[in-house]
């Protein structure tokens, strides 16, 4: 994010009233969100929903700016012979100081869907990954992540959430699905379904027989 978006994204998050601040849900804006498969050898073995939003932390960093990117992909892999679902989830979280970045890889990672659903059934812990400020969390397939899956596809939105210390107070990020572009000179968004649209068809391609 060059100085000049950086600029436009503290605009627009100080110009908004922070909601519930202390108890997870932050002032945040969503700047775009891509739906689009992953393949491997030419066969469609993944599909990722890759986001990118900004946020204020009134938990950890007394209403401080940050961005968040990363992706949500559900992946298909083959393990003696027979397909194996799971879903990952990454967040590259860089804390906005006046005209830099600093990269601050949060601790813990959730998906929370729109009724409040947690996806909490986890594959094992959590990584940093080799770009600074990203982590990244494997989860399992099951009841909870399709509930999560299904509600967000509905609802059009997914939460984020991650905390900057293990056990600590998560920070939620809504994500608008929607949300092809935002001009960050006007603040106007630009919506569209077609992310989303092209996420659940992926889905179909790997989805298990």
């Amino acid at each position: 994010m060059n100085i000049r978006a950086l600029a436009g994204v503290q605009v627009l998050l100080m110009a908004a009233t922070p909601g519930h601040a202390g108890v997870g849900e932050e002032t945040t804006l969503t700047l775009w969100v891509r739906g689009y498969p992953v393949t491997r050898g030419g066969t469609v073995s993944a599909c990722s929903l890759e986001y990118n939003a900004a946020g204020r932390d009134f938990i950890y960093k007394e209403g401080g700016t940050f961005g968040v990117v990363g992706n949500l992909t559900v992946n298909r892999v083959m393990r003696d012979g027979q397909p194996v679902m799971f879903a990952s989830l990454k967040v590259t979280l860089n804390d906005i100081v006046g005209e830099r970045q600093v990269p601050s890889a949060p601790v813990e990672l959730h998906v929370v869907a729109a009724d409040g659903t947690i996806m909490n059934e986890r594959s094992g812990e959590a990584f940093n990954s080799d770009m600074p400020g990203s982590r990244v969390q494997a989860f399992l397939i099951r009841d909870g992540f399709e509930r999560v899956m299904i509600g967000a596809l509905e609802k059009r939105r997914l939460t984020i959430a991650f905390n900057r210390r293990a056990g600590g107070t998560d920070v939620h990020v809504p994500i608008d699905l929607t949300v092809k572009e935002v001009d960050l000179e006007t603040g106007s968004v630009s919506h569209s379904d077609e992310m989303v649209g092209a996420f659940a068809s992926c889905l179909k391609h790997i989805a298990p027989e």
